[in-house]
């Protein structure tokens, strides 16, 4: 066997455990995440990192893949964090950039501020598309900051998810006549055990409702952690 055949049978031997049409089913899902969508889509139409969007959406209807608007405000959305990574100090930016990675169709003339959990999510998946592509982790700047504690002070969180722990300081002016609930609340949340928190009966007391608030979005991180899991493995 010469060395190209070799290189070739290591390489159909790596994915033949893998699911051979698990790539276009991904890249057809609205549902899909940005993180999930990055391999399927180099899977079909090999690096296009620096491709324009028309180029992508022409190339995959070449594989007669007509991909889902959602998923192509998603795959925009990620290379976006790739190349000018305006996530980390745009607040309108911010905005758009959940709301495609909750599967919504941004509008970019208003503003439509998104769930605390959708918030939380983007937050996650921003870090990991950029870990993906092997660029570096940024830090929040002023306006993401402020916008995502004004969503957490009118959903009623006094303590921001790990997720959301850069607005801390901004939430914090928001909420400072509550600073022993706070810091009883963040305790408490400390201790408990987080792999158990769907079947965690939470009082109906001021604390407890604060962590049921914190479970509701650890929940909801965990169960799209679990589902990106599952469609990258089928693309392993």
């Amino acid at each position: 066997m010469n060395p190209y055949d070799a290189i070739e049978h290591l390489r159909m031997e790596k994915y033949a455990a893998a699911d051979p049409g698990a790539a276009r089913r991904l890249l057809l899902a609205p549902e899909t995440t940005a993180v999930a969508l990055l391999p399927a889509c180099k899977q079909v139409i090999g690096n296009f990192l620096s491709w324009e969007p028309e180029s992508i959406w022409r190339e995959l209807e070449h594989h007669k893949i007509d991909l889902p608007e959602e998923n192509r405000v998603k795959l925009q959305a990620a290379l976006t964090l790739h190349l000018v990574p305006s996530f980390y100090w745009d607040g309108l930016v911010f905005e758009n950039t959940v709301h495609a990675f909750d599967s919504e169709i941004p509008n970019p003339e208003a503003l439509e501020e998104a769930p605390v959990t959708a918030v939380a999510w983007a937050v996650k998946e921003a870090a990991w598309v950029r870990q993906w592509l092997g660029d570096q982790q940024l830090t929040f700047e002023s306006e993401p900051c402020a916008y995502t504690a004004v969503v957490l002070h009118r959903e009623g969180f006094l303590v921001p998810p790990k997720q959301l722990a850069f607005a801390h300081d901004c939430l914090k002016r928001l909420t400072k006549n509550h600073t022993e609930l706070i810091e009883d609340v963040e305790k408490a949340w400390k201790a408990l055990d987080k792999s158990k928190l769907d079947s965690h009966a939470f009082p109906e007391t001021p604390e407890g409702v604060q962590l049921a608030r914190l479970a509701m979005v650890e929940l909801h991180i965990q169960d799209r952690e679990k589902t990106t899991k599952a469609d990258l493995d089928a693309l392993a």
